[in-house]
């Protein structure tokens, strides 16, 4: 597993609690750290576990700590310790940052055990709160890249997606009605607020948004109608919905990036010039 290393806390400690050792806890956290500076990271661990000890909710012990288990590929406890900051300090930054880089190295297993996806919400919540974060906003964009599509049967009924394609030619006779088969869905908030977006559609003849009920569950319903006057000859097999991204790389270099944010396969037809096509697209999101 390749790690990317996050920000150590500075130290800042109030009070001369002493350790059974007589060490106050301001001479344990120098001692800590000099333990980090010597990269002897299981004798800094002892030392911030001493600290927790006497102060289960001490942040920069609890976040030095996380760092030292990462050094040491004990993955799992780092992100304890991260996770643990987050509980009692949910704006917490350093551990925002912090826990996403860790969980942004694990392998997706499933949509109930994606960790990239995870991390990517981690940072993509915390840009709401901190929107002039351009450090956030690089490493939340790169999450971007990395976090994964699931097909919507796996998504467990958090989510489906009914499409439809109503094509009539140039008198106005039905050609065909066609539907979704296999599709697959980046499920997010970006994803959210793309839907959202469309009712500003040129070509939207209708948008509505509704709470509606399905098997006894409450979904969000995003119910979007285009309207497409066909001006040549064409194939289509598949429907895409993506979202340009316009990010920065670490060095600073501009990156444009497109996300898709929903892949649907329908099946294969020839559109003739002239055709007319309605589309409706609907997205249901468990609430």
């Amino acid at each position: 597993m390749n790690f990317v290393i996050f920000l150590i806390a500075s130290v800042i400690v109030v009070g001369i609690t002493l350790n059974v050792y007589g060490e106050s806890i301001d001479e344990m956290h120098n001692s800590a750290l000099e333990y980090m500076d010597m990269q002897n990271f299981v004798q800094a661990i002892q030392e911030y576990s001493k600290i927790l000890e006497l102060d289960s909710d001490d942040e920069t012990a609890l976040i030095n700590r996380a760092f030292a288990f990462t050094m040491i590929e004990e993955y799992e406890l780092g992100i304890k310790d991260l996770t643990k900051v987050l509980e009692n300090d949910p704006k917490n930054l350093i551990a925002l940052k912090g826990k996403a880089t860790i969980l942004a190295q694990f392998t997706c297993e499933s949509y109930d055990n994606c960790r990239p996806n995870e991390a990517f919400e981690l940072l993509d919540d915390a840009l709401e709160n901190n929107p002039n974060d351009e450090d956030l906003k690089m490493k939340r964009d790169y999450l971007l890249t990395k976090a994964e599509h699931f097909d919507i049967q796996e998504t467990n009924g958090d989510y489906i997606v009914n499409i439809q394609f109503i094509t009539r030619d140039q008198n106005g006779m039905l050609v065909s009605v066609i539907e979704n088969s296999r599709t697959s869905i980046f499920p997010s908030r970006i994803l959210e607020n793309y839907l959202d977006e469309r009712e500003n559609w040129v070509n939207a003849a209708e948008f509505k948004k509704e709470i509606v009920k399905i098997a006894g569950n409450d979904y969000m319903k995003w119910h979007i109608v285009t309207e497409h006057n066909n001006e040549k000859r064409f194939w289509k097999g598949a429907l895409i919905l993506e979202k340009r991204v316009d990010a920065k790389s670490a060095e600073g270099y501009d990156i444009l990036f497109f996300k898709e944010m929903l892949h649907t396969i329908l099946p294969a037809q020839v559109y003739d010039q002239g055709d007319q096509t309605l589309k409706i697209i609907e997205v249901f999101k468990k609430i």
